[in-house]
C-alpha cells in the first residue's frame, strides 16, 4: 500500500492540534494563552465560549491543511503495519533485520564465499559463456562489485583526526 508522506507543514498542523487538545486536558484555554504566557487563562469545559474557542482553534488547524492530520496518522499506521519497526519493543526502533552491522557482516560473508567459489570453480569461460554454469558464474562474479562497493560505502571512515596514534 502506498501512503502519502507527511510534510513538515503537516507535522506542524498535527502538533498544533495535539497542543490544543493536551492544553485543554491540562486546563489551558486554547487561543487565549500565548506560548510564553506565564499565567495562561484556565480552560473551563462547561463554558460555551471556551468550548467554542476550542472548536475554532482545532477546526482552524484542519481548515488550514485538511489532509495534514490524516497523512500524519495514516502514515504512522502504515509504518507500524509494514514490518519496518521492531514489534518486540515499546518504543520506535527499526526491526532487528535492518541492523546495519548484521547486514554489513552478511555482505562480507557473501563476498568471501564468492571468492571461495571463484577459487574452486575458476573462470566462467572455462565452462563457456553461453553454458548455464558459465552464465551463472559471470552473474555471481559481477555481484562482487556491488557487494564490495556497498561494504566500502557503509564501513566507518577514519579521517586524519580519528587515526590511531603511533606508538614509538
Amino acid at each position: 500500500m502506498k501512503m502519502a508522506k507527511a510534510t513538515e507543514q503537516d507535522m506542524q498542523v498535527a502538533l498544533r492540534v495535539l497542543k490544543i487538545i493536551e492544553g485543554a486536558e491540562l486546563g489551558i484555554h486554547p487561543g487565549r494563552s500565548g506560548e510564553d504566557d506565564p499565567e495562561p487563562e484556565t480552560f473551563n469545559e462547561d463554558d460555551p465560549e471556551h468550548i467554542r474557542a476550542f472548536y475554532d482553534e482545532t477546526m482552524g488547524c484542519f481548515r488550514e491543511r485538511a489532509s495534514s492530520f490524516g497523512r500524519v496518522v495514516w502514515g504512522m499506521d502504515t509504518i507500524m503495519h509494514s514490518d519496518i519497526l521492531d514489534p518486540d519493543v515499546d518504543h520506535l526502533a527499526l526491526h532487528p533485520r535492518y541492523n546495519s552491522d548484521e547486514l554489513l557482516n552478511a555482505a562480507r560473508e557473501a563476498l568471501a564465499a564468492i571468492h571461495d567459489i571463484k577459487k574452486a570453480f575458476g573462470a566462467p569461460g572455462d565452462y563457456g559463456y553461453d553454458h548455464p554454469q558459465g552464465k551463472s558464474l559471470v552473474r555471481l562474479y559481477m555481484s562482487t562489485q556491488a557487494l564490495a562497493k556497498t561494504i566500502s560505502e557503509k564501513e566507518p571512515k577514519k579521517d586524519d583526526k580519528q587515526k590511531e596514534p603511533k606508538h614509538e
